[in-house]
């Protein structure tokens, strides 16, 4: 189906061709002719349609100009097949920006469509001669651009003679119709541009492949899974998440042909790393992976056990393959098969069968964040840096009223898996994992009393200091001064502050910290002061997004792709 901003293009598309084909027609018959048959309505049908080019062009760019980037307005209106047209968010951002008017727009833009295929139709170049498939989208593509030359008549290529049979008095009515409508889009375009008093600007929003509510509503269900799966002989297990974006990025002009190699991340599939409890092994990967609730339905549960990053499978399984565990931490000791995948039912039963025989058997070792953050500077891109703070920051927001952020959130308990000895060179720093401790009823002590609003609040300020740390390469112990702990001498979240806020102001004046960062990392450590700040909230969960992820996300697409990203 034709969007309303792809025929935007198609008509600009169109245009040109219906002028070269008139021209040709006109030169076919001679001017003598043209004259006398068409009473000087063609030559000035085609002098108009020049005019009307123009200023459709004009229009256009007036009201794109505010939802794209520069190089994409060129790659638009250069080429009307570009894939921008069709990808990407701009209807969105168009639909955004011009409020009640998008869809005023919208009929203006599919009426000039309608007549210019009304004149096409007497026309007989390529694709106008199907009645019950004729538009706009199969004459562009019947009818490709020859070349770029400055002689209207040499832009296409046509098969045969010319032919035009459409009436006189039909055609200065259909001019006239286009004229009307194009003087009501460029009266549009020029209200909308008045009422806009934000001055033109690069326009990049965050916006999650899923709504955060439904991400953090799974996030629980996997958490209550594992809580109710363990065993009670081991006084604890651990288990951690990885931290994902999840983060839709519309790729503009000079993005469209980069493949990422990383996936979006959906509501419906998490990747955990667990410890087996068994000798000489390290972490294996599990991927969860959640039926979506229903009204009618009972939720189902899914997840694959395997070594690091497991390869998705769609086969599926017989039923008199699944075997019923009743405790997953002695069937993870005792398994036999390399590869493993589980289903929860309705019913809360937990099954295993066979995984894909072509998974690994490699388990890494492990290190956390705190342990390679001075290396993190001078050992990685700084696409990686924005990447890895990104991920944090998204993580935040995904999990910030989940029970994975009951415990520790700080850079001891962030974990990375790495194939050697080496401190940093062999660390997957593209999959920070979140480790929680998931203790026995037996052993469990009582929780500390916090607040949800206090955990929320140190949460983000944790998460500030972290982006201090990663893109300073320091700790924050390392520049924590005695009076910063005051009397006690004892480290706590409002002495962490002082030691950020003093530390941030110094690396903002010797010009160590990018604007970015600076902001983001502000944003954070003012919500930890902020009694207002509350996650259900939907504006403030946006202003969140705008001053913290939006800031590095910006930066970040500068450094990788220039400044007309």
């Amino acid at each position: 189906m034709v969007t309303g901003v792809e025929t935007a293009g198609l008509v600009l598309a169109t245009i040109p061709l219906i002028i070269c084909a008139l021209e040709h027609y006109e030169s076919a018959i001679g001017s003598t002719k043209a004259f006398l048959h068409w009473k000087g309505n063609l030559s000035k049908a085609t002098s108009e349609l020049y005019v009307l080019h123009a200023a459709y062009d004009q229009t256009l760019r007036v009201l794109l100009i505010p939802v794209t980037s520069k190089e994409d307005l060129v790659s638009m209106v250069d080429d009307t097949t570009s894939a921008l047209w069709t990808q990407g968010e701009i209807a969105e951002d168009l639909k955004t920006y011009l409020g009640p008017a998008y869809d005023a727009i919208m009929r203006e833009i599919e009426s000039i469509a309608t007549n210019l295929l009304e004149i096409i139709k007497h026309l007989n170049i390529a694709g106008a001669q199907q009645p019950s498939q004729q538009n706009l989208h199969t004459v562009i593509q019947a009818n490709p651009l020859a070349s770029s030359s400055p002689d209207p008549r040499r832009r296409f290529f046509f098969r045969e003679r010319i032919k035009f049979t459409m009436k006189r008095q039909n055609l200065k009515e259909r001019m006239n119709v286009l004229n009307i409508s194009i003087t009501r889009l460029t009266d549009f375009a020029q209200r909308a541009e008045k009422l806009d008093n934000s001055p033109p600007k690069q326009r990049c929003k965050v916006k999650f492949s899923a709504p955060l509510k439904a991400i953090e509503m799974n996030a629980c269900r996997v958490h209550k899974v594992l809580l109710s799966s363990w065993c009670q002989s081991h006084a604890s297990h651990r288990a951690g998440i990885l931290l994902e974006e999840r983060i839709v990025r519309r790729k503009r002009g000079s993005q469209m042909g980069i493949q990422t190699s990383e996936p979006i991340g959906s509501a419906t599939r998490f990747v955990l790393c667990l410890d087996e409890h068994r000798p000489n092994t390290g972490w294996l990967t599990t991927e969860f992976h959640l039926n979506e609730l229903t009204e009618c339905t009972e939720s189902t549960v899914t997840f694959t056990i395997t070594s690091f990053t497991p390869p998705a499978s769609n086969t599926p399984v017989p039923p008199t393959q699944y075997r019923e565990i009743i405790e997953l931490c002695s069937y993870l000791q005792q398994r036999t098969d390399p590869a493993v995948k589980f289903r929860l039912d309705g019913s809360q039963k937990l099954h295993a069968y066979p995984g894909d025989s072509d998974q690994g058997l490699n388990t890494p070792k492990e290190i956390t964040l705190a342990q390679i953050i001075p290396q993190l500077p001078q050992k990685l891109a700084n696409g990686d840096i924005y990447r890895l703070c990104i991920k944090l920051a998204a993580s935040v927001l995904q999990l910030i009223q989940t029970p994975w952020l009951n415990q520790a959130w700080n850079k001891s308990a962030i974990l990375f898996t790495r194939h050697g000895s080496n401190t940093t060179g062999n660390v997957d720093i593209k999959h920070p994992f979140l480790i929680a401790d998931f203790v026995s009823s037996a052993n469990a002590t009582p929780p500390i009393n916090t607040s949800p609003a206090l955990r929320e609040r140190t949460s983000l300020l944790s998460l500030g200091i972290m982006l201090l740390e990663i893109s300073s390469g320091q700790s924050l112990e390392s520049v924590r001064k005695p009076q910063h702990l005051g009397s006690n001498q004892t480290p706590s979240y409002d002495s962490d502050l002082i030691t950020a806020t003093e530390w941030l102001h110094r690396q903002e004046a010797q010009g160590s910290l990018s604007y970015g960062f600076v902001t983001a990392i502000t944003s954070c450590l003012q919500v930890y002061l902020n009694p207002r700040a509350n996650f259900n909230d939907p504006e403030f969960c946006r202003h969140i997004q705008e001053t913290v992820i939006m800031p590095l996300e910006e930066e970040m697409q500068y450094l990788l792709y220039g400044p007309n990203f």
